[in-house]
């Protein structure tokens, strides 16, 4: 029995010693898992960091294009005023240059109408001359034949002819 013991003693000092080299392997994993759980909290104290930094970037940049979007749009305001404008300008152009177009037709209109006023009153002075003429012909040759009659009715109807 003693022997039996001595060898369950043996046996239990064996699992002991077992066990305690088992407890020190956890305890270094332990340690080593402790140490990495600091390096991984660094890790992401360092990554909030970061996150916050770009959140505030995010912030900058939104704040940038909601500027730009009001620039843009206070800029395409202008353009349709400046498009308003231009329009506006460009029927008043246009008016006035019918108004023009008008007034010279008109004005041609006056000074064709004039011209033919003149050249039917030349051509009512041009027949009444030649019939002047005519009359002044006919009497000279009635009354002796007369020629420097003769000549000074032929001269009145070349200028009268001529003018």
């Amino acid at each position: 029995e003693v022997e039996e013991a001595v060898a369950r003693i043996k046996l239990t000092d064996g699992q002991l010693e077992a066990a305690v080299s088992r407890s020190e392997a956890l305890q270094s994993q332990l340690k080593e898992g402790a140490v990495r759980i600091e390096s991984l909290e660094g890790q992401l104290k360092e990554a909030a960091a970061q996150i916050k930094l770009l959140q505030g970037q995010l912030k900058e940049a939104t704040a940038r294009i909601e500027s730009l979007q009001g620039q843009l749009e206070a800029s395409a305001a202008r353009v349709d005023v400046l498009e308003d404008s231009l329009a506006s300008e460009a029927a008043a152009a246009a008016a006035a240059a019918d108004s023009l177009r008008a007034e010279m037709a008109a004005k041609a209109d006056a000074a064709l109408a004039a011209r033919d006023a003149d050249a039917a009153r030349a051509r009512a002075e041009l027949e009444a001359a030649i019939d002047d003429l005519s009359l002044q012909l006919s009497a000279a040759a009635a009354g002796a034949g007369d020629a420097d009659a003769l000549r000074t009715a032929l001269g009145a109807a070349e200028a009268a002819a001529a003018a």
